[in-house]
């Protein structure tokens, strides 16, 4: 075990949030020709506030608010909040998967109506993502491959379509309406949102605070940066070759280069699903990390297989919402208080010492 190396790893899997789908759908008003400033505004803002709230401080606090969480009224509160993320994380994980399934297939939404093949490909995935979540050597490719064609498509993008730089739309009439630089601070926010819990493993590994603001910087805050600008610029000069009448303005059009070659098919689009490898990771760490001090024996696994049946009967029910934000403005919460409880607690100093290999890892909600 290379304690630096696991360090990065984790760094490179926040990074791979902002360059996959749901944080290109979540800062999807941007359009920086009509409001330049106010967009820089909200670039900074946004990724300054995911840095803070789902790095920083979350690695901050752990430390001191383990020891707090371990006590009778601690407890309390821990296994409440453990079932909300864990029931979150896991429908969230099986919406992804369904995604993906229709990424790679975009023909099963008329040959499934029920949306079996999806729902199957997606209870795949996620268990391949839990079995990468409790064994961390699997997770190195995945993050690799997630960045990796992350990054490669939206560079590829931005490099593509450069020539709609200078035309405009035959059929816009404007573009003076588009945009709004508010939803796009708000979706950098909560895109940075399910990394919390790679912050607080960051925490538990003992890094110096120098350590933890350098590793949100490289993880969070760049990313956000580099990613959100090189997509709405993509996306901008897509829409002006691609789009027509009636058809919403949405991320995809950064990628329609793709799916052109191949006519009228979708089918060009298929590599934005490995984009998803790094959310659905992200999910299956939290139900990993959140119950890892379970004990192995039959109540576990009688808790994960009632989770995952939870997960399945909520992924289209009109019991969990459509999209995952109001899960993702609970991370936000919670962080925002554990920082604000930790500021109460007398005198705790923070450990920089990593935990004895044979110590169990203290409680992490």
């Amino acid at each position: 075990m290379n304690p630096k190396r696991d360090l990065w790893w984790t760094v490179a899997l926040e990074a791979a949030l902002y360059f996959s789908c749901p944080a290109w759908l979540l800062t999807d008003r941007e359009w920086p020709p009509n409001h330049p400033a106010q967009f820089a505004l909200a670039l900074f803002i946004g990724a300054t506030a995911a840095l803070l709230l789902c790095h920083v401080l979350p690695a901050l606090c752990v430390p001191a608010l383990s020891a707090a969480m371990d006590t009778r009224v601690g407890r309390l509160i821990r296994w409440p909040l453990g079932i909300w993320f864990c029931v979150g994380a896991a429908t969230w994980l099986g919406q992804l998967g369904a995604i993906m399934a229709l990424f790679l297939r975009p023909d099963f939404a008329a040959t499934d109506p029920d949306q079996l093949a999806p729902r199957a490909i997606a209870a795949g995935l996620g268990l391949i993502c839990v079995m990468a979540a409790l064994m961390p050597p699997w997770q190195q490719p995945l993050t690799a491959i997630a960045l990796g064609v992350g990054v490669s498509l939206v560079g590829a993008s931005f490099w593509v379509q450069l020539p709609g730089m200078h035309i405009r739309s035959q059929s816009m009439v404007t573009e003076a309406l588009l945009g709004d630089p508010v939803p796009v601070a708000k979706g950098i926010l909560l895109a940075a949102a399910p990394a919390v819990i790679l912050a607080v493993r960051i925490g538990r590994m003992g890094v110096e605070p120098r350590q933890i603001w350098l590793t949100g910087l490289a993880g969070i805050w760049l990313p956000a940066i580099l990613s959100v600008t090189l997509m709405s610029f993509a996306k901008i000069w897509g829409a002006r070759f691609y789009w027509r009448p009636s058809l919403p303005i949405e991320f995809q059009y950064a990628f329609w280069w793709m799916v052109e070659p191949t006519g009228r098919s979708a089918r060009g689009i298929w590599p934005l699903s490995l984009t998803l490898l790094a959310p659905c990771l992200i999910c299956a760490i939290w139900i990993n990390d959140v119950s890892r001090n379970w004990p192995w024996n039959w109540r576990k696994l009688l808790a994960l297989v009632a989770l995952a049946a939870v997960a399945w009967s909520l992924m289209d029910g009109p019991a969990w919402p459509n999209s995952p934000q109001k899960w993702l403005w609970s991370v936000v919460a919670v962080s925002v208080i554990a920082a604000l409880a930790r500021l109460m607690l007398p005198g705790r100093r923070v450990s920089t010492e990593l935990p004895h290999p044979t110590t169990p890892y203290p409680p992490e909600i």
